[in-house]
């Protein structure tokens, strides 16, 4: 049964939502730049509000990943 009231969702709004939080916080740690892609395409195309919020912590978390990666190339250069 669909988390979001009963309705059926399709796409992302389907996949943000019905996903554990669990599941999407390792795709936001472990998927980089893909993450960030769904995350972002999710935010933009996702009328559920669920769907929408899971999409803005894989979002958040894939981004502080790319971040967190920059500065640890940056700081083994120097």
């Amino acid at each position: 049964m669909p988390k979001n009231g009963g309705n059926q969702l399709s796409g992302l709004d389907g996949t943000f939502a019905n996903t554990n939080i669990v599941l999407l916080i390792l795709f936001g740690f472990c998927c980089g730049t893909i993450a960030l892609i769904l995350g972002i395409i999710g935010l933009v195309t996702c009328k559920d509000e669920l769907a929408k919020r899971n999409a803005m912590i894989v979002t958040i978390i894939s981004g502080v990943m790319h971040v967190v990666g920059i500065v640890a190339q940056l700081a083994i250069k120097h």
